[in-house]
């Protein structure tokens, strides 16, 4: 067989692929994560197991989407450059595809950090016995405004120091790029 055909039998297998994640992946992207917060200490009880799993799944979509679509805008000449510089298929990936996706993936990043800290404090108000997230729902409880207030400006701070640690690493991992 040529490897015109072979090819096209990857491109096929890759568009099939596309087409069945799609629906699942564009469900689940679309649900209420922070709706979703009593049902992971439900399933997960009120441990920091079920805050972990909960900020993956909050997150998890919004990279994958982004990273899918910054795959997707990659210019094919620069995948036909390392294949004619003799770069393997099964390096493909981790040399040229996701280094390159990686420089659209800045935002996405960083806004994902900002949502796991919302989703920290969501899953935190939603049953677990500690945290800053409970301690800001025990100050709701008993109206103690000034404390509250303080929680509320540390999860600020720490939200702003995470976007721009995440900042300084795509930086970092994508100086190559300029």
């Amino acid at each position: 067989r040529d490897n015109t055909s072979i090819e096209n039998q990857k491109a096929i297998i890759d568009e099939y692929c596309r087409r069945a994640l799609s629906g699942p992946v564009n469900i689940a992207r679309v649900l209420p994560a922070f709706a979703m917060a009593p049902l992971f200490i439900l399933w997960f009880g009120a441990t920091s197991t079920a805050s972990v799993v909960f900020i993956v799944f909050s997150v998890f979509f919004i990279v994958l989407v982004a990273e899918l679509d910054s795959i997707n805008a990659i210019d094919p000449q620069i995948v036909e450059y390392a294949k004619t510089l003799g770069t393997p298929k099964r390096k493909l990936l981790y040399r040229v595809l996701l280094p390159m996706s990686l420089t659209g993936m800045r935002g996405t990043v960083t806004f994902a950090g900002l949502v796991a800290w919302t989703s920290v404090l969501s899953a935190e108000l939603n049953g677990l016995q500690d945290g800053l997230g409970f301690i800001v729902s025990d100050n709701i409880r008993f109206s103690n405004i000034a404390d509250m207030f303080l929680g509320a400006i540390c999860f600020c701070v720490l939200s702003f120091l995470t976007m721009k640690l995440l900042e300084r690493v795509m930086d970092r991992i994508t100086q190559w790029r300029s």
